[in-house]
């Protein structure tokens, strides 16, 4: 009993050292606990839906704010991917009746997503009001993964600009700008006439 009594009295200095910070640490402010960085791993659902619209190969597919995306004409395998990948918006500016386009509403039927068609009659088609009904169906959209597309992504171009000079208000060099970043070409003639360029 003796010996345990002086065995402990000559270790309790030694566990004391073990529980106590070191007197030259004691004019320092404590330190903020430290966290361990853990990595991370980037698996949102927009940036999956981002990934796979890039591997698709959509005729002219453009990526411009974080939920819209402009294209040319989708296929049906193209269309069924995307939707399944959590695109939740089609608008297609093309007619019903144009040739390879009116087939989309009966394979969207049995999609949660939400098909538009906004039938833009080549020239004739490309006005402000079109624009403006462009507009007023992205406007209720705008928080949701949504693709506009046409043939070639031309119509799809020419509205865009229309919306950024009438409803955006910006300067007419700059909306047509916007209309090209968005596919305007060969439509270019009629949207510098109504933008006065």
């Amino acid at each position: 009993m003796v010996l345990c009594s002086a065995l402990l009295a000559a270790l309790s200095p030694l566990l004391l050292v073990g529980c106590t910070s070191n007197p030259a640490d004691a004019s320092e402010a404590p330190s903020e606990p430290k966290t361990m960085a853990l990595p991370t791993v980037d698996a949102s659902p927009l940036n999956e839906l981002i990934h796979l619209a890039d591997g698709l190969k959509i005729r002219n597919l453009a990526h411009h704010e974080p939920m819209l995306w402009t294209s040319g004409q989708l296929t049906s395998e193209q269309l069924q991917a995307l939707s399944d990948g959590g695109m939740f918006v089609f608008i297609s500016l093309r007619p019903a009746d144009e040739n390879g386009a009116g087939w989309e509403e009966a394979q969207m039927e049995s999609s949660f997503a939400d098909y538009v068609r906004i039938p833009i009659q080549g020239k004739r088609g490309i006005t402000f009001e079109n624009a403006q009904k462009l507009a007023d169906v992205l406007a209720q959209h705008s928080v949701e993964p949504t693709i506009v597309y046409c043939g070639s992504s031309n119509r799809v171009g020419a509205l865009f600009a229309l919306n950024a000079y009438k409803v955006d208000g910006l300067p007419a060099d700059q909306a047509l700008a916007i209309g090209i970043e968005h596919g305007l070409s060969s439509l270019e003639p009629v949207v510098r006439g109504l933008l006065n360029l």
